[in-house]
């Protein structure tokens, strides 16, 4: 469904330079998750790390914006409010990482409707393609002798939101999945006719056939999950969000997990707001 594996035996990374900022520190690096290309990310530690520090993976959004990738951790967006995703994080204590999505910022060249249909051809998926960099990325935190492997979490808006729960959901490892205006029931999109809220980089051959979005979710079961939508977000709209809500939150009280999972329909369209950084700070602080 999602396409071929191109899991490497061992991912590696090399430190290519080192920024200094008066609140953290920002490593660039090159890292080999993939057996195609190389894959551009940061490192932002804060100024006074522990010996092994809990990482949160920030998963940068899509917004056509193809010239920022993960410097969206450091930049912002329109659509999220200040400080940045690095202020918050570092000054929470935890170590983040971040890389470029296929097609975006150090990785472009390519428009994403060419790397579609060339993976297509090749028995891959696009969506397969950018979940596996996630997960290839936490096979070489794994590497590392600073990481805390227990407490690593996933977080991003719109695309990131996405992103965050198919890893979590796919990656046990994962402790904590924070996803901001990303709560899409696929099939309450093709239901009602608005697939085309969404790029195709995010429809895989078969899904519905083979599987479905609550499916997926309940693999996360019984670890930490925040999901956070706006009411008035056309991408992912409040019937579908509700629906799948209902469904894990059952789930999460039956089994005694009610503690475990949150979700807020928050007020405002698809934008990460004051309330939303406010609730995900808590929850992060809270599991993480």
């Amino acid at each position: 469904m999602l396409g071929k594996n191109h899991q490497l035996n061992r991912p590696t990374g090399i430190l290519l330079f080192k920024e200094e900022t008066t609140e953290f520190s920002i490593e660039h690096y090159t890292l080999k998750l993939n057996d195609l290309e190389s894959v551009p990310a940061i490192h932002l530690k804060p100024n006074k790390p522990k010996d092994k520090q809990p990482v949160v993976i920030f998963l940068h959004s899509h917004g056509g914006n193809f010239l920022d990738g993960k410097s969206e951790v450091l930049k912002g967006a329109e659509y999220l409010v200040s400080p940045s995703f690095a202020k918050t994080l570092t000054g929470m204590g935890y170590d983040v990482w971040s890389i470029d999505s296929w097609g975006f910022e150090d990785r472009r060249g390519i428009a994403e409707s060419e790397l579609f249909k060339e993976f297509l051809l090749q028995g891959m998926t696009l969506w397969g393609m950018r979940i596996f960099d996630v997960i290839s990325l936490i096979d070489y935190l794994f590497t590392r002798n600073d990481v805390d492997v227990k407490r690593i979490a996933t977080i991003g808006m719109s695309m990131g939101g996405m992103l965050s729960w198919w890893v979590a959901a796919l990656d046990k490892r994962i402790k904590v999945c924070v996803d901001i205006a990303g709560q899409v029931n696929l099939e309450l999109l093709a239901q009602q006719h608005l697939l085309d809220k969404h790029g195709f980089y995010l429809y895989m051959p078969n899904f519905l056939k083979s599987s479905s979005t609550i499916e997926i979710q309940k693999m996360i079961f019984p670890r930490a999950r925040l999901s956070l939508s706006g009411i008035h977000d056309p991408l992912c709209p409040y019937r579908g969000a509700k629906k799948l809500d209902q469904k894990l939150k059952k789930l999460y009280l039956d089994q005694g997990y009610e503690n475990n999972y949150q979700y807020l329909i928050g007020s405002g369209g698809h934008q990460e707001t004051f309330e939303f950084r406010a609730t995900w700070i808590k929850f992060l602080k809270k599991n993480l």
